[in-house]
């Protein structure tokens, strides 16, 4: 007896290994979509060369993960593109000259999008009906107007500081905590007076006044202007604090590589904006450009993103930057919020002239 079942057992240990998990089963649309970029047979990309994608250089292991996805054997290039501005118009010059794109998938934040959008720049799809394809139930705040591109990731404004002069509980918690006299002439602000025009244009429990009264005293307690993302200024002691960093998530890769570098996003304050995904009109490989842009809004291409950058979509479940979120709400910043609020960018001249006139001094 006990033979027969050592032997039954042995045979198990030696048995055929188990079977491979089986691809995703996608839906008709994107199973076409699928054909159409093996025949295509090829990604360009460029965008921004320092943010998604290192560069350019994780986008092996991007284009990898994504081939393995789809079952495709896609070749790649990518070459790192001028700044969003540039890009948002010549995405609208190409459309208008009906000349091949310089992307098949551009990336660009909610006000530089909205620019490609009023020019007709982008293809339009049915995002949603093709994220349900490929299993992911995407949220009707991720898709821009007529489907002209979607969201993948977030960008979260924040308060950077030095970990080896600011302690995680000594760390402000709120903007309100930032203008107290301890903190004067060792904050940082930034040139463009980043995320400030979001709380006056977007965010109900602030709105103009509040912003402008606050931008103000603000301008009283720096002691410099540095760039987002930029953390040298922290490091070497010259400033303690940045308010507000346009995205934290260089202080999620800087601690990560073991950088004394914290971060909070302030309770009275946490604000976002969304970073899209667009196919160009012009694009040499449309359907590739669709579903790079799908894929990153799976699991993979959602871990894709986290590991690379820093971020990724608050708007899906299991989002990690959204766990960072003090509490359950925050203003999430869309194109269609730019498009309702054209007066955003007269904040940002606004704050602009009142930062720098502090930071000079």
């Amino acid at each position: 007896m006990k033979r027969s079942i050592l032997c039954c057992l042995l045979c198990a240990a030696f048995a055929a290994p188990a079977a491979a998990q089986p691809e995703p089963k996608l839906g008709p649309e994107v199973t076409a979509l699928v054909a159409q970029a093996a025949k295509e047979g090829k990604l360009e990309l460029s965008w921004s060369g320092g943010s998604f994608g290192n560069n350019g250089k994780d986008l092996p292991g991007w284009i990898g993960a994504f081939n393995k996805f789809y079952g495709l054997h896609l070749a790649y290039s990518f070459a790192p593109a001028p700044s969003m501005s540039q890009q948002a118009a010549g995405l609208v010059q190409e459309a208008q000259s009906n000349t091949k794109a310089y992307s098949d998938a551009v990336i660009l934040g909610p006000d530089f999008l909205l620019v490609a959008l009023k020019g007709h720049a982008t293809l339009s799809r049915d995002w949603a009906v093709l994220a349900k394809e490929i299993g992911v139930a995407l949220p009707t705040q991720a898709v821009a107007p007529e489907g002209g591109a979607v969201a993948f990731s977030t960008g979260v404004f924040g308060i950077v500081y030095n970990a080896q002069a600011v302690s995680a509980k000594g760390a402000p918690q709120t903007l309100a905590d930032t203008l107290k006299p301890e903190w004067k002439g060792r904050i940082a602000s930034t040139p463009y007076a980043a995320g400030f025009s979001f709380l006056a244009a977007f965010d109900p429990n602030w709105g103009p006044a509040k912003t402008d009264a606050f931008v103000a005293k603000l301008a009283q307690q720096i002691g410099g202007l540095i760039r987002c993302g930029d953390s040298g200024p922290l490091l070497s002691g010259q400033f303690d604090l940045m308010v507000l960093e346009c995205d934290v998530s260089s202080a999620v890769m800087e601690k990560r590589r073991g950088e004394p570098i914290g971060f909070v996003i302030p309770k009275d304050a946490p604000i976002m904006d969304l970073w899209y995904m667009a196919v160009p009109k012009g694009a040499a490989d449309p359907a590739a450009g669709t579903l790079l842009a799908l894929f990153m809004l799976t699991k993979e291409g959602q871990d894709i993103s986290w590991n690379s950058d820093g971020n990724d979509l608050a708007l899906l479940p299991g989002s990690r930057i959204k766990a960072e979120l003090p509490g359950s709400t925050a203003t999430i910043a869309t194109v269609q919020d730019f498009a309702a609020h054209p007066e955003a960018m007269n904040y940002v001249a606004q704050h602009i002239k009142i930062l720098n006139a502090g930071g000079r001094k």
